[in-house]
């Protein structure tokens, strides 16, 4: 019977006990390059490490989010490795590996049994490995592993002897490149006493920095949270004892990733509802406003009596519209300064990834994380860098081995856990949207109504007089007035909810996810059970970023 792990064993470091840290640290990524022959001198290396302090302490400070460095590194001999060494040797630092060719290949560059050792052990320990696109010659290959490494990277070390390059993508170019990028540089000379250069460009980017200790310093509420979190893994819990599995296997993935994922879900749901309430205040505050405008028309220039009047001078009306225009302005000044929006459009990006998250480490507990190629950037992923590297962070502290789960139980898990339960909410958000579609559809019909059958009356001077009195003439102007206005706010908040398109998109997702979730309790192997479920991953991941794409031109504005 084919199984599979399930994480690790119970009471190891990501079990259950740890599930109250959610914290994301920052990665600064120190990119390495440099001559593959050093001199031997221990004044190098304590340069280095002076260097990689100097650029620790150019971020800011902060208690909510702690540093993590990342060497990123082609880990050839020299530069490569020495520069990885160091950063490796700070607290909580990981490494990531940017083969400029496959792995076999390039590892037949290092021709002695000690350098292929070193190369091996470094490699076995990389948070990632990065396996570049092949290239028409070497030289091509390792011109472009210096490129990606600079481009990936937040500062760059270079260990060079101020020398021209040797040959295609050598320091030199590799230097001069990142200088023309604006990409902050350390220059260490291999030649003693080993001086270090700042040439510090643009300076270190902090903006994913900032988004990610926003997310640490934000809080649901500590009870909400707990309260959140027991309900998702009881539901687990719950399908897992459905599926034939002991909910005990599965409490190091739950531990690792419920708490981040629950807290970024409900964080989104804080932004959204808070989001919402600023955007639908401006659409009423604009329809108030056209009430005081249009107020001399039914009541008259004698309004508010005279005892209320503050001074003679002032008209009453224009007054009101001034300040009501004004709270507008300020309502959309606060949202924007808040970044109510782009907080719940991130934040929700980031939850859903996390939830599939859970299901693609369950079933890819061994998988060494090798991306093939640089990641491809397309319309429908998120702009925002910070979500990429949050969800890497998280992703490479999973756990692995563990206790083996039977085929039969764990496809039948996935089908019902994972992609039945989106199946349902997909139903149920298309079926909520198309209400809400109806609804405010309805709503518009009859406001047009009510404002052709005023104007329809208004065109009859008899019919209105008979229809209101002597105050027919006023009534119809000022609801003519006041009801066009009603019907564009109502546009307005439906425009932001964007329901006929959510209710088509739920109904096109239900769809697919019912025909992964019959392939998915089929699968006749593991092979083909993890084939399902990386479909099922980018499914929703395209999903995903196709809402994130089209809600992110969705902001508070003035509405003309």
């Amino acid at each position: 019977m084919s199984t599979i792990p399930a994480g690790l064993p119970h009471g190891q470091p990501g079990s259950r006990q740890d599930t109250a840290n959610t914290t994301i640290p920052f990665r600064l990524r120190i990119g390495v390059t440099g001559h593959r022959v050093l001199p031997e001198s221990p004044v190098l290396g304590d340069q280095i490490a002076r260097t990689v302090q100097r650029i620790l302490s150019m971020l800011p400070d902060s208690a909510a989010t702690p540093i993590q460095p990342a060497v990123l590194s082609p880990l050839a001999e020299g530069a490569d490795r020495l520069v990885a060494r160091v950063v490796l040797a700070q607290p909580g630092a990981v490494l990531e590996a940017v083969l400029p060719l496959a792995r076999d290949d390039y590892q037949s560059d290092f021709v002695t049994p000690e350098s292929q050792r070193q190369f091996t052990e470094l490699l076995a320990g990389a948070a990632r490995i990065v396996e570049l696109p092949a290239t028409e010659t070497r030289e091509e290959a390792y011109e472009q592993a210096g490129r990606f490494v600079v481009e990936q990277s937040d500062v760059l070390i270079a260990v060079w002897d101020g020398q021209a390059a040797q040959g295609q993508g050598g320091t030199a170019d590799i230097v001069a490149w990142a200088r023309d990028r604006g990409a902050p540089v350390f220059w260490i000379s291999t030649v003693p006493p080993f001086a270090v250069t700042e040439w510090l460009g643009n300076g270190i980017n902090l903006s994913t920095f900032q988004h990610i200790d926003r997310f640490n310093r934000a809080t649901p509420g500590a009870a909400r949270l707990a309260t959140a979190l027991d309900a998702t893994r009881a539901d687990i819990d719950a399908h897992a004892r459905a599926a034939g599995i002991d909910p005990a296997v599965l409490e190091p993935i739950e531990a690792w990733l419920l708490p981040t994922s629950v807290r970024a879900d409900l964080l989104a749901n804080q932004a959204q509802r808070e989001f919402f309430r600023f955007s639908d205040a401006t659409f009423v505050i604009a329809v108030l406003a056209v009430l005081a405008s249009a107020s001399p028309q039914l009541f008259g220039n004698g309004f508010p009596p005279p005892p209320f009047r503050f001074h003679t001078a002032v008209r009453f009306a224009p007054l009101i519209e001034c300040v009501l225009m004004c709270v507008v302005l300020l309502v959309i000044y606060l949202g924007h300064r808040n970044q109510l929006h782009q907080r719940w459009i991130a934040y929700r990006f980031l939850a859903e990834r996390l939830r599939s998250a859970f299901f693609v480490a369950l079933i890819d507990a061994e998988r060494v994380g090798v991306d093939r190629e640089p990641e491809l950037v397309t319309l429908h992923q998120p702009a925002d860098a910070w979500i990429q590297t949050a969800f890497d962070v998280i992703w490479q502290r999973r756990p692995t081995g563990g206790a083996a789960i039977p085929l039969e139980h764990l496809r039948r898990f996935l089908s019902r856990a994972w992609i039945g339960d989106q199946r349902a909410y997909q139903d149920r958000k298309s079926q909520r949207h198309a209400r809400a579609s109806r609804l405010l559809g309805r709503v518009g019909i009859a406001v047009f109504t009510v404002t052709l059958c005023i104007s329809a009356l208004d065109s009859f001077d008899a019919w209105r007089q008979g229809l209101f009195g002597g105050t027919g003439p006023t009534i119809a102007l000022y609801l003519s007035i006041v009801f066009p206005a009603l019907a564009g706010a109502l546009g307005g908040i439906g425009a932001l909810r964007d329901h006929p398109r959510n209710a088509r998109r739920g109904t096109t997702m239900a769809r697919q996810l019912a025909r992964l979730e019959r392939h998915m309790e089929r699968a006749p192997d593991l092979p083909t059970l993890r084939s399902f479920a990386h479909q099922t991953e980018a499914l929703m991941l395209e999903e995903s970023g196709d809402w994130y794409v089209n809600m992110q031109f969705r902001d508070i504005s003035v509405h003309t």
